[in-house]
């Protein structure tokens, strides 16, 4: 198996995940799921070496999976990118308070997304 990165990519809709699936699938291995607890469950089958996490999802959100994850001793430690159309200042801040390692609003920049996921998968590996 090549050491490209894991990357489990969580939106509802699915548009995003053929975008964000485009984009990156050259440079990692990724995963799409569509619902928080989708996202959930994935953890125990094969551990991601980043999620990306939608804010608006029906039945949990991002912010609810965001902290369902923190919350386990297991998996507490997996970076978490938010990748969201809320854009606000507020929100971007809730997001990072409930335990995101960063935040990237929708639409993004290319390779602002990349070096956002590059930069921690970095220092996770530091």
């Amino acid at each position: 198996m090549d050491n490209k990165p894991y990357i489990l990519s969580v939106d509802d809709e699915e548009m995003n995940q053929e975008i964000v699936m485009d984009l990156l699938e050259d440079d990692f291995h990724i995963k799409s799921v569509f619902t928080g607890k989708e996202c959930i469950e994935s953890l125990s089958e094969q551990r991601p070496d980043i999620i990306l996490l939608d804010v608006n999802m029906p039945v949990m959100n991002g912010l609810e999976t965001c902290k369902r994850i923190r919350d386990d001793a297991e998996f507490k430690d997996i970076p978490i990118l938010f990748v969201s159309a809320l854009a606000s200042a507020k929100e971007i801040q809730h997001g990072l308070d409930i335990g995101a390692d960063g935040y990237i609003t929708k639409p993004f920049d290319d390779v602002k997304l990349k070096e956002e996921i590059m930069s921690l998968i970095g220092e996770k590996n530091a």
